[in-house]
């Protein structure tokens, strides 16, 4: 196959701004410790959002144990929440000012898999997708949803100001986006130090708090260094880029 004047780029993760280490990933103790990346506001008016990562549960069953959440109950119900309770994977998101909605589907311990939420206002859907599985969907939140002050929190729940459902387990390769640009990206792969950097460009780096630590994982699914484990994707210019099959006799 000849290939001319043809990019390529990456259906789930863009290339990095900064070096990262590939198999590394932070794990979770599930008692306190957590990952603070403060009150991103570029999130607030968004009518699209997608957010994506990667988990490696040490147990699904008994406490709540939150991996993503910008979250708010006090007063009034909004925000989101994606957290794993009674062997489901959950995401919980407001839609009023009063009320919430909860998607789950079920989860197993001990094995890395990937979620994907998806907020869509102008198609009216919210969706939940856990590794290739077929999403979950019900109806979509007020665009207002993100709008709450309290800090984006990996591996616990952020509320009124307090952090609880201390996650136990590993996380990795975490990515906010809307229908065009990455808003927030999270590879937590750093391998030292106390910073999960944000390598959107947007500088919204997170702080590890009461001791996250950094962990080599040879089971990881993918590297963020290479990409593996990504479905890849040709992007055509419609000038004079093309895919040449050759000429097959079978």
């Amino acid at each position: 196959m000849n290939v001319s004047d043809l990019p390529y780029c990456s259906s789930k993760a863009p290339t990095s701004l900064r070096p990262v280490q590939p198999g590394y990933c932070l794990s979770f103790d599930g008692v306190n410790d957590y990952v603070d990346c403060d009150d991103i506001t570029i999130l607030d008016g968004e009518t699209y959002l997608k957010i994506s990562g990667y988990f490696y549960a040490d147990s699904v069953t008994g406490a709540q144990k939150a991996i993503f959440s910008k979250w708010l109950t006090t007063g009034i119900t909004r925000g989101i929440l994606v957290d794993i309770y009674l062997s489901n994977i959950r995401l919980t998101y407001g839609v009023n000012s009063t009320s919430s909605i909860t998607l789950q589907t079920p989860v197993t311990a001990n094995a890395w898999h990937y979620f994907e939420a998806v907020f869509d206002m102008a198609g009216g859907v919210t969706s939940l997708t856990l590794d290739s599985g077929t999403p979950v969907t019900g109806a979509t939140a007020l665009p207002e949803f993100v709008n709450n002050t309290e800090s984006i929190i990996l591996g616990a729940k952020s509320d009124n100001g307090g952090v609880t459902g201390f996650f136990d387990g590993r996380l990795s390769g975490f990515q906010v986006e809307n229908r065009t640009s990455i808003l927030a990206q999270y590879n937590l792969s750093e391998s030292s130090g106390t910073i999960a950097y944000d390598s959107s460009g947007n500088s919204n780096n997170g702080t590890l708090v009461n001791g996250p630590t950094w962990t080599t994982d040879n089971s990881l699914p993918y590297s963020w260094l290479n990409q593996v484990g990504y479905s890849q994707r040709m992007l055509f210019d419609g000038v004079n880029d093309e895919v040449n099959l050759g000429n097959s006799t079978d």
